[in-house]
């Protein structure tokens, strides 16, 4: 007899998922501080500013998912898309109550679509080959 393995979504799938996002947006976050360094300091153009912020994005989107993939045990596509779900609502209620008025513009769907290719691409990193059975 095999030994059958439980992979059920349950809380901790949703907490992973919610610590995914969080550490994905943060890490975007931290990304976009450091290209405002370094376009103040004239050594990033500041016409490439569009296209970094949706890279940041992008790059924070695989963070985090990664992270939230490594601390689930089963569904971790699932998990790190729904991560992506997550920093992305995130990232449009901070631009909601931040007060600039371009909610939806240009570079929404642009962001949205980073960050849950990123969200796809951290989980299917993390992703373990099953393994070979006799």
């Amino acid at each position: 007899m095999r030994k059958k393995e439980n992979k059920k979504i349950g809380p901790n799938a949703v907490l992973n998922t919610a610590v995914g996002g969080i550490t994905g947006l943060v890490s975007a976050i931290v990304l976009l501080l450091l290209l405002a360094i370094l376009t103040s300091a004239g050594r990033f153009p500041e016409s490439l500013m569009r296209e970094a912020t949706v890279l940041a994005c992008g790059i924070g989107g695989i963070v985090g998912s990664f992270t939230a993939s490594k601390r689930q045990k089963g569904k971790r596509l699932i998990t790190g898309i729904g991560s992506g779900a997550v920093m992305f609502l995130l990232t449009f209620i901070l631009a909601v109550f931040s007060g600039s008025g371009m909610i939806a513009g240009k570079l929404t769907p642009a962001i949205l679509v980073a960050i849950l290719l990123g969200g796809i691409a951290g989980s299917l990193l993390c992703a373990v080959p099953g393994r070979r059975r006799r």
